[in-house]
């Protein structure tokens, strides 16, 4: 035996030029089908005339011709609904809106390039790695004593370091953590420079350099796990922060162990 599925019935006022029709009809019918039914009961040589204005539409008062390849269902027509046969060259003008500010918010939302929460918080995001960015860029500006620069990079590197384990874990935005756990490790890194002191000139530049970059090069290693460890995404992200440093730290121990002499 086979099961047969009937679909449900719409029914339908269909205003024609000359005479109105209530139709019962599948709700899964395309446009497309009920046209030509429509046409046959709303009025004689309808089909042809409808070859000198490039045929007929259906449309629900204020709206748009429908789409002839989409079904009353997918249009979510419901039972006593009034559709309008007209002209294709004749159609009914949309409804525009009297409410100014509704009216804008409407044409924003059906807008494909329009601003959207998206966007609202990509744009967010850039605007705290450019302040982030900036307040590095002050603290490793030369001049002044180091240790209150030293400190305020390595707070700062734990502050980040609590936010992003707050906005990946807490939160569940492992974007936004990875954002913040990216300018860990440079903070950290510039506290580490700043620490050992020691002139880049002079007799000993080459050992003050080499304990600087070996410390910031520590550090920043340190930062890059424990933000993965925290953040727990992007692995790849930090985990290339964390080799980028370790080559840094091989780099300064051959230094130190090479003990040049001074030039």
């Amino acid at each position: 035996m086979t099961d047969t599925q009937v679909a449900e019935l719409c029914r339908l006022t269909v205003r024609a030029p000359a005479r109105t029709v209530d139709l019962a009809v599948p709700a899964d019918v395309p446009v497309a089908d009920l046209l030509p039914a429509v046409l046959g009961y709303a009025g004689d040589d309808l089909e042809e005339a409808g070859l000198d204005h490039g045929g007929w539409v259906l449309q629900r008062l204020g709206g748009e011709p429908l789409d002839e390849e989409r079904t009353l269902d997918a249009y979510g027509m419901r039972d006593g609904e009034t559709l309008f046969l007209r002209p294709r060259t004749e159609a009914l003008p949309e409804v525009h809106l009297d409410d100014l500010v509704d009216g804008i918010a409407t044409t924003m939302r059906q807008h494909p390039y329009g601003w959207s929460p998206k966007a609202g918080r990509r744009l967010l995001l850039g605007i705290v790695v450019a302040v982030l960015g900036g307040g590095l860029l002050l603290a490793a500006l030369p001049g002044g004593s180091a240790l209150p620069r030293a400190v305020f990079a390595s707070v700062a590197g734990l502050l980040l370091l609590a936010g992003a384990g707050a906005a990946s874990r807490a939160v569940g935005d492992a974007g936004a953590g990875a954002v913040l756990g990216f300018m860990v490790a440079p903070y950290l890194a510039l506290a580490g420079w700043l620490l050992p002191g020691g002139e880049l000139s002079g007799r000993h530049a080459y050992e003050a350099l080499g304990a600087r970059l070996l410390s910031a090069s520590a550090a920043a290693t340190g930062g890059a796990v424990l933000t993965l460890a925290v953040v727990a995404a992007f692995a790849a992200l930090f985990l290339g922060l964390a080799v980028i440093a370790v080559f840094g730290a091989v780099a300064a121990a051959l230094m130190l162990a090479a003990d040049l002499p001074p030039a």
